[in-house]
């Protein structure tokens, strides 16, 4: 599909969203839940739309994946350590390779690296299940912690049983695979997931979660100061979080991209013959230097725009109710793939939309009697 139809199908998405914020700032409203969880679940799931676009695509590019992969690091760092800065000119880049920072961003590579693996040696079928495996990683972390027990580790288990019936599909796609492909692929994709985990799960720790936008100031003028303190607060922490995820991600992936460009042709020829895809260590490209401008400012908005709203939900909405709505990037995008793209859903596919829909409301549902 060409570029414009991408953004009108990014478009139609959006239009489904729309649909799901309104329930969720209704329920917020009606329950007098605080701006935090209105502000935080919006972005959140503007954030999974931008998601769904920024990959649809990805796909359209004709490009190596060690190359593709720095392009869209630089797009996520570049913007927010110009952000940074403007908002802060004592801040210290090297504050990346200190601390949980430093964890966080060996988490972020290992994702990017061997995620990235996953999805080239596996059918999407099965490595994007395996990668949504990483809510249920975050929810058990929960549950062994003592932040949550009873109905919450019955939502987990709807919701695996929801998306282990994704997995048992894309089983099938497994046939045609090379065996060591597939092995690779599963143990790439597992590792990955475990490290985007860890990712979503240290970032609110290294803020020391806390309340952004409060009730309890009353007069106009001292709500309108504290809730344009809580907007930067927000957007600050939001910035600071993506530089220390992405950058030594981005530092690592330009080392490769240029080790990859440095290496000679008869070399590169011989790992092929070894049986390494030629999307991983492919050099050549199609696109032109207006193109890479053009791919890095659409990364700038759906990468970087997507990867914020995952941020800031993370920082605002508790782990039962973030995890849970991370799983309607499933639907939403099985939806539109079925209406738009006429894709095919097996039976399993079936009874999985419909225990992981369960579990969403169910999920959303036990927080709002809370």
């Amino acid at each position: 599909m060409e570029l414009i139809d991408k953004l009108l199908f990014g478009g139609t998405i959006f239009i489904v969203i729309i649909f799901i914020l309104i329930f969720i700032c209704f329920y917020n409203i009606s329950n007098n839940f605080s701006l935090d969880y209105t502000i935080g679940s919006s972005c959140f799931m503007i954030g999974i739309v931008f998601f769904i676009i920024s990959t649809s695509f990805i796909k359209t590019l004709d490009i190596g994946f060690i190359y593709l992969t720095t392009i869209q690091l630089s797009a996520l760092v570049i913007p927010s350590v110009i952000g940074l800065y403007i908002s802060n000119p004592k801040f210290n880049i090297l504050s990346c390779f200190k601390g949980l920072a430093l964890y966080i961003g060996i988490a972020d590579f290992i994702y990017y690296l061997l995620s990235g693996i996953s999805y080239i040696l596996l059918p999407l079928s099965i490595s994007i299940p395996i990668f949504f495996l990483w809510p249920i990683m975050r929810r058990l972390i929960g549950i062994f912690d003592g932040e949550h027990q009873g109905i919450h580790i019955s939502t987990t288990i709807v919701l695996f049983v929801g998306i282990c019936c994704f997995i048992y599909s894309g089983l099938s796609d497994l046939k045609n695979n090379n065996i060591y492909h597939t092995i690779i692929g599963l143990i790439c994709g597992l590792i990955g997931m475990i490290g985007i985990t860890v990712r979503w799960y240290t970032t609110p720790i290294l803020f020391n979660k806390k309340e952004y936008f409060t009730n309890k100031v009353k007069n106009k003028q001292d709500k309108y100061n504290q809730h344009k303190k809580g907007y930067k607060e927000i957007i600050y922490n939001s910035f600071l979080a993506e530089t220390y995820a992405n950058f030594l991600p981005f530092i690592c992936f330009l080392f490769l991209s240029i080790c990859l460009y440095l290496t000679p042709t008869n070399i590169l020829n011989k790992l092929k013959k070894l049986g390494i895809p030629n999307k991983i260590i492919n050099t050549k490209t199609n696109i032109t230097f207006t193109q890479i401008l053009i791919t890095f400012g659409i990364f700038i908005l759906f990468s970087l725009g997507a990867q914020i709203g995952y941020t800031i939900g993370a920082l605002t909405l508790s782990y039962d109710i973030y995890t849970a709505l991370a799983y309607t990037s499933i639907i939403v995008s099985g939806i539109i793939g079925f209406i738009r793209l006429n894709e095919s859903v097996d039976t399993p596919k079936k009874i999985g939309y419909f225990i992981i829909l369960f579990g969403i409301i169910f999920s959303l549902y036990n927080y709002l009697q809370e």
